[in-house]
């Protein structure tokens, strides 16, 4: 086969390797946001750059120009400088999927997560409107007794509010076992066709939004707000 042949036949291979090469050359946050119609799968790589060193060994065995042998040559460098290259950090994979695979993740199921958090919310903002509204609302959903230590926990005049440092570490670790506790069980009773996650945000939901608003209205609410907002947003964020 004459070398013009033979670059007829191949050059669009050579080419698409190119382009794939050029791609996948970039960094992995560059290259994702890179978007080639007519680009190689990333699967279909290997095959592909079998085929080049075939390719490369019948131009080397042919006497073909040595341009040609020079440009095979360095596909067959760089392809083989991406496929058997020192994988990254397992630190920058974490800060990948953090940034970049996360973030995607979350996008790409949209409809999920604004359906979880409506489930959520709503009953949040309907319950906290209707403590406000009728003081004997939060009764329906906790009994006296509970009411009673909800209400001296954050009572701003009692000189027990707050903790000593002494108890932080203990606390902190109460909080972080039943932050994820919660999380799991969401997580787990979804298993159920979903019907136990609805549940749960639908209950959460529910009770935080009636204990907020009592507390509010019986004038308690600045206590309440400064103990969520310092975990809340976690534990809330993580159940939806």
């Amino acid at each position: 086969m004459k070398q013009e042949q033979f670059v007829a036949r191949y050059q669009q291979e050579w080419q698409a390797l190119e382009r794939w090469l050029a791609l996948r050359g970039e960094s992995a946050r560059r290259a994702r946001r890179q978007v080639a119609d007519n680009a190689l799968n990333d699967e279909d790589i290997p095959q592909h750059y079998r085929r080049l060193c075939q390719q490369l060994a019948l131009a080397r065995k042919r006497g073909y120009s040595p341009q040609l042998v020079a440009r095979l040559q360095l596909l067959m460098q760089q392809g083989h400088g991406l496929l058997y290259r020192t994988p990254p950090p397992q630190w920058r994979r974490a800060v990948e999927f953090l940034f970049a695979d996360f973030p995607q993740l979350v996008r790409s199921q949209a409809r999920t997560m604004w359906l979880a958090a409506g489930l959520f919310v709503a009953p949040l903002v309907t319950s906290f409107l209707l403590a406000q509204l009728d003081p004997t609302f939060i009764h329906l959903l906790m009994d006296n007794s509970d009411i009673a230590a909800m209400e001296r926990m954050y009572d701003p005049g009692s000189p027990d509010l707050g903790r000593d440092s002494g108890t932080d570490w203990m606390m902190f670790g109460h909080y972080i076992m039943n932050n994820i506790s919660i999380g799991l069980r969401t997580f787990a009773s979804g298993l159920l066709a979903g019907v136990g996650t609805v549940l749960v945000l639908l209950f959460n939901g529910l009770t935080i939004g009636a204990v907020a608003g009592h507390l509010q209205h019986i004038g308690h609410g600045g206590p309440f707000w400064r103990f969520v907002a310092g975990h809340g947003a976690f534990e809330l964020t993580a159940i939806v």
